[in-house]
């Protein structure tokens, strides 16, 4: 079986900062992850997160979904609320033929705020941070059994990970 290389669209588009690729189409970004030899990309700010409208978007490429990110907000909410809220995201890849979502914490950000110097990111203490470990499992477990693995950049999330490099660097 030959190996199938996907992408992610934010060398295109970024959400964290609209004015990098905010005038690139979705149709550029596609076309051109397909010319560059890839089979595959992640969603994106730009994609649609309805299977019927993103399926022939991406097979008219022929691109597959592999993946895509979910700005997660478990710190805010409840492990049910957040399973409700990624159900729309986790059906459409399902249907599409993507078993992995990449969720990471974006509760109380400080991304493409380039006014906040990363000092004043939020921290969380070592008891709100294996609170926080439990519920992550909880809802990777959850979204498992509905048939979408977790999977993430960092170890836990960004804000998590920020208290981590600052508990054990400080």
């Amino acid at each position: 079986m030959p190996i199938q290389l996907a992408v992610s669209p934010i060398a295109w588009s970024n959400s964290d900062l609209p004015e990098l690729g905010g005038d690139t189409s979705l149709e550029t970004c596609l076309s051109e992850i397909r010319e560059a030899g890839f089979t595959g990309t992640e969603t994106g700010i730009k994609f649609p997160n309805n299977p019927d409208m993103l399926g022939p978007m991406l097979r008219n490429y022929h691109l597959q979904l592999a993946s895509g990110w979910f700005s997660g907000t478990l710190l805010e909410c409840s492990v049910d609320q957040e399973f409700n809220n990624l159900k729309s995201t986790m059906r459409t890849f399902k249907k599409l033929g993507s078993n992995v979502l990449v969720y990471a914490e974006t509760s109380n950000s400080t991304q493409g705020l380039k006014n906040v110097p990363l000092r004043r990111s939020p921290r969380m203490s070592d008891s709100e941070l294996k609170q926080y470990g439990h519920k992550l499992t909880k809802l990777a477990d959850r979204m498992s059994a509905f048939g979408v693995s977790m999977a993430t950049i960092w170890p836990l999330s960004i804000t998590a990970m920020r208290s981590l490099f600052s508990a054990s660097s400080m």
